[in-house]
């Protein structure tokens, strides 16, 4: 296979230690999508080409293709971090689950610059608010209707009965009677604020908006049981 050089800013998803040195980073980046990265010596307090990538940072990064999925790491150069010592708790939380949506929701070298660009303002609008839960709730809605996963979840998928109260399983309505098992439970009034949270597209509208913690938790299992990892 032939190698090739990219040149790419890319937003740290997690990262490990590799023997006593080297680091493999996972990047979403804006021209490839998720790909691994060997970062030689990223540990190494004498080697400064290479500096360690942390979670939660954006870098411009210059690499080259290696065997399989894993490129090496030519130069890297921080350019944002999502983190800082001032950050909450439950800021830090919400960012660390957007990188995992990402994660959990993208495979390898599959580009989607729209994905990158929304990942950025909701790790920035993360940082600079306190309704977490909010920003965590809309950005996995966003991903399953980026996705083609969430469906109409105001009539049921086996009938066709509208619901004023739904039974929601892989992105599909259901009423209590054609419910599947596992599905989430959701009234009429959090079927509405979630269809808020998936299409508005005004930043300050979702600042303004508070949301209970049990709806994250039934926003987090629709989104576990339509991506199935």
């Amino acid at each position: 296979m032939t190698r090739f050089d990219l040149s790419t800013e890319g937003i740290v998803l997690n990262s490990i230690k590799y023997g006593d040195y080297d680091q493999i980073a996972t990047l979403f980046t804006k021209e490839v999508g998720v790909i691994k990265l060997m970062i030689k010596g990223g540990l190494s307090l004498r080697r400064k080409m290479n500096a360690p990538l942390s979670p939660l940072t954006r870098a411009q990064i210059l690499c080259t293709s290696g065997r399989g999925e894993l490129y090496l790491c030519k130069e890297v150069m921080p350019l944002e971090r999502y983190h800082s010592d001032t950050l909450s708790f439950p800021q830090l939380e919400a960012c660390c689950h957007l990188a995992q949506a990402i994660q959990q929701s993208q495979p390898l070298e599959k580009p989607d610059p729209d994905l990158y660009q929304l990942l950025h303002i909701f790790l920035k609008a993360t940082l600079q608010h306190h309704n977490s839960d909010t920003w965590v709730c809309s950005f996995l809605l966003k991903i399953l209707n980026h996705e083609g996963m969430l469906g109409d979840l105001s009539y049921c998928a086996a009938c066709h009965d509208p619901l004023s109260t739904t039974y929601a399983l892989q992105g599909e309505g259901y009423c209590q009677t054609h419910a599947p098992p596992m599905a989430v439970c959701l009234s009429s009034e959090e079927i509405a604020v979630l269809n808020k949270l998936t299409h508005t597209r005004h930043l300050q509208e979702l600042a303004a908006t508070l949301i209970p913690t049990s709806l994250l938790q039934k926003t987090m299992a629709l989104f576990k049981a339509s991506i199935g990892r």
